[in-house]
């Protein structure tokens, strides 16, 4: 099985790097090197769908220790920019954005509102013993994301908590889920709401932090089209999709990897559909609802709630964390994003073997 997915891979690498060369794309070794992540993805899958098929415990205490440790050391980054510097740039770090080794600010706040995510839902949502580490971290990772000053990835957090209210409404009342949840967690998550939003306003006031300042002020002016970063954004995915129209083959397909074509892609969806086009596309949205539903499911059977209920709010954000880049093809992100496939592909395995 393996060797036929290893073939596989290597004729897709090999098709994609030369339908970059016939399109007269420059490439370096960085675009070749590019293909080792592919065999990255498919063991970090293929662990964490045959360890979740015997228990999740592991899997818990995993994210337990790998929260606090990027935790850790993000604050001690924070504090200390120098060791920042091994990777973020000098001008991200003179103003202040918290960032770790080989991690930039908005990779690292992806990363955090995950485990924000996860933590905040074991505090208020789901029924059980309150901890003082959840609190901690959940307080800590909040702190984090505001201090990266990605103000797409905030919005998006933002976003997927303002949707799990639906969310919750839908599983506590149409699918008879009272007893995971919380007494009063629907009153409860609307005060918590509009305690977040009143905190995040004074603290971005009160530490300064001028990047997401601005935008909403641009934001409350209407002009928000002015904006450096969203301009950017819309002017990369207006690029890909005119080189697409031009190419019926780059359209479907995709145009490989030539990062000389488009050194950064702050937009997710613009990366998309120049690495992968629209085949590319549909399958991530695919993979994206499939995940969801898998995770639905399993958090109905109350098989490991807390860390199904997690992926169903993170997935929920998708759409809108992918306004700010394609994260989970970054070596560091995407460690979470096949942990959490595998996890939950996995762990329906495990518990109807029937499933295809």
């Amino acid at each position: 099985w393996f060797f036929l997915i290893f073939c596989f891979w290597s004729i897709a690498a090999c098709s994609l790097l030369y339908s970059a060369m016939i399109r007269g794309f420059s490439l370096g070794a960085s675009d070749i090197i590019e293909f080792i992540k592919l065999p990255y993805f498919l063991v970090l899958f293929s662990y964490f769908f045959v360890v979740s098929n015997q228990s999740l415990i592991d899997v818990r205490k995993l994210i337990c220790f790998a929260g606090f440790l990027v935790l850790f050391i993000s604050y001690i980054c924070w504090l200390n920019p120098t060791l920042a510097l091994l990777y973020t740039s000098t001008k991200m770090a003179s103003i202040g954005r918290a960032s770790a080794p080989m991690m930039n600010p908005y990779t690292l706040a992806f990363v955090c509102s995950y485990f924000l995510i996860y933590y905040s839902s074991r505090v208020f949502f789901l029924r059980g013993p309150i901890s003082l580490f959840d609190i901690f971290c959940a307080t800590g990772f909040a702190g984090l994301i505001l201090l990266s000053q990605s103000r797409s990835i905030l919005l998006a957090v933002s976003v997927a908590f303002v949707l799990s209210f639906g969310l919750n409404v839908i599983l506590y009342y149409v699918c008879a889920q009272k007893k995971t949840f919380r007494r009063g967690v629907l009153l409860g998550q609307i005060a918590m709401l509009a305690a977040a939003g009143f905190l995040v306003l004074a603290i971005i006031d009160y530490w300064g932090l001028n990047y997401i300042k601005l935008l909403l002020n641009q934001m409350s002016a209407g002009e928000i089209s002015e904006s450096g970063s969203v301009s950017v954004r819309v002017e990369q995915i207006q690029r890909v999709l005119n080189m697409a129209m031009e190419d019926l083959g780059g359209l479907l397909a995709g145009f490989g990897p030539a990062k000389s074509e488009f050194r950064l892609l702050e937009s997710g969806y613009a990366y998309v559909l120049f690495r992968h086009g629209l085949i590319g596309f549909i399958f991530y949205i695919t993979v994206f609802v499939f995940i969801f539903i898998r995770a639905y499911r399993n958090f109905k059977r109350r098989d490991f709630t807390d860390i199904h209920y997690a992926i169903m709010v993170f997935f929920l954000g998708m759409p809108f964390f992918l306004t700010s880049s394609m994260h989970i093809e970054h070596p560091k992100a995407s460690f979470l994003f096949f942990m959490l496939w595998g996890v939950s592909f996995g762990r329906s395995w495990a518990l109807d073997p029937k499933i295809t």
